[in-house]
């Protein structure tokens, strides 16, 4: 997996997410991760050191540039929110690790004021220490992406056409990609135990007279999201629900099962 792994040094130090600068060829990801330098300077980290009672089960190992900033960590990670709102969708999940409940309050009124339409935080707790953890998404709960690794943008339509024929999900061009709907949900195990029963006890076919109708409905489109040094080609499909009866969750099992489908390749 190694050789699978980049890394760029950021020349540009008051900028976190560096996606616009002209030397950095990615220009699109699934998320970003980060842990925020978390003090000002080394009397804030001693300062705040002094009010914990007893003595640290572990010492920090860090080097300075890795444990102190200006404005501390607030400011770093509320300065990367800012950021994340010009960026858009171009980063489908922004993550930071927090490590003061003071800066997470600030952090997630933030992002909610910058339009963020997703927006989870959970806990790490190790030992004595707790951190926190804040995601936040400009995509609706409607839009999933998938990452597939082929040799061009067609071969990768190609493959997306083939899964969704294969699931009997009706694919036509649409001014941005296609337009796909499904008359039934056949990707889920239990869609597949139905059919197969029903198959077996010989029951009847839909007729011509019923009207057709659509469980889900959704537009999707194929793009490079980066080249690899290696000249690998890396696709995403994106998925956005636009209606149909069984809702937006149809959408999220029917993105399970590609990935498991490209888990199983």
């Amino acid at each position: 997996m190694i050789e699978r792994i980049t890394v760029y040094l950021n020349q540009e130090r008051k900028t976190k997410l560096p996606l616009d600068q002209p030397e950095f060829p990615l220009k699109r990801f699934s998320f970003s991760m980060c842990n925020p330098p978390f003090y000002r300077s080394k009397q804030e980290q001693e300062e705040l050191r002094q009010r914990k009672r007893g003595q640290p089960s572990l010492n920090t190992v860090a080097k300075p540039d890795e444990l102190f900033t200006e404005g501390g960590e607030q400011q770093f990670v509320l300065e990367m929110a800012d950021e994340s709102q010009k960026l858009g969708t171009r980063v489908q999940w922004y993550t930071t690790m927090v490590g003061r409940k003071g800066t997470l309050a600030e952090l997630r009124a933030r992002v909610r004021k910058l339009g963020a339409k997703q927006v989870k935080e959970g806990t790490l707790l190790q030992g004595v220490t707790t951190r926190w953890v804040l995601a936040w998404s400009f995509e609706d709960k409607s839009c999933f992406s998938v990452a597939v690794s082929k040799s061009s943008v067609g071969e990768a339509q190609k493959w997306f056409e083939q899964s969704m024929h294969e699931l009997d999900i009706e694919t036509g061009e649409a001014e941005d990609g296609y337009r796909c709907a499904a008359r039934e949900i056949t990707w889920t195990r239990k869609a597949r135990r139905q059919r197969e029963k029903a198959g077996a006890s010989g029951a009847p076919a839909a007729t011509g007279d019923e009207q057709p109708r659509s469980v889900l409905v959704f537009a999707a489109s194929v793009h490079d999201v980066c080249t690899t040094d290696a000249g690998s080609a890396k696709q995403e499909i994106h998925m956005r629900y636009l209606s149909g009866e069984a809702g937006p969750n149809s959408l999220a099992s029917l993105y399970n099962h590609l990935l498991r489908q490209l888990r199983q390749a």
